[in-house]
């Protein structure tokens, strides 16, 4: 989803999206899908209630594109605004591959995990994917993330 800066914004919002019941199917009940999704916004948009209120608006109408019958399903969603984040990729640099590998390319035996490591997700799903992902490099097994 992106959201040119033409309309308020100082950049192009973009969404990170995890499905946590693909994963884990115990953590939603059967035949549905619990999500989180992340548009990082700067500390000036996010305490601008029009922009945060015109970026809420326009997620779930993203996320029927991506997935036809996503609004209908909706059982029920909890909108958070946080104007203050430490730690979370606030910038596409920061994000997917751009992240520290889990296992350091230049010192044996380290290995970094968390939510600016290595990972999927968005804040404490992407904390939880890196440390999976870091065990799996030190054990040597693989867990299904990678």
């Amino acid at each position: 989803m992106r959201t040119p800066r033409g309309e308020g914004f100082d950049y192009d919002v973009y969404i990170c999206w995890n499905i946590q019941s693909a994963v884990d199917p115990t953590v939603a009940p059967e035949g549905k899908y619990l999500y989180t999704a992340y548009l990082p916004l700067t500390e000036k948009e996010s305490l601008n209630k029009e922009l945060v209120g015109k970026i809420v608006k326009r997620l779930p109408d993203f996320m029927e594109e991506v997935y036809p019958g996503f609004k209908e399903s909706i059982d029920w969603k909890l909108d958070l605004v946080c104007w203050k984040l430490e730690g979370v990729a606030k910038s596409i640099s920061q994000a997917g591959t751009q992240k520290v590998p889990v296992k350091s390319p230049h010192v044996e035996g380290l290995y970094f995990a968390g939510d600016t490591a290595k990972g999927y997700g968005v804040a404490m799903d992407c904390a939880i994917a890196s440390g999976v992902i870091c065990a799996g490099e030190i054990l040597n097994k693989d867990f299904g993330i990678r």
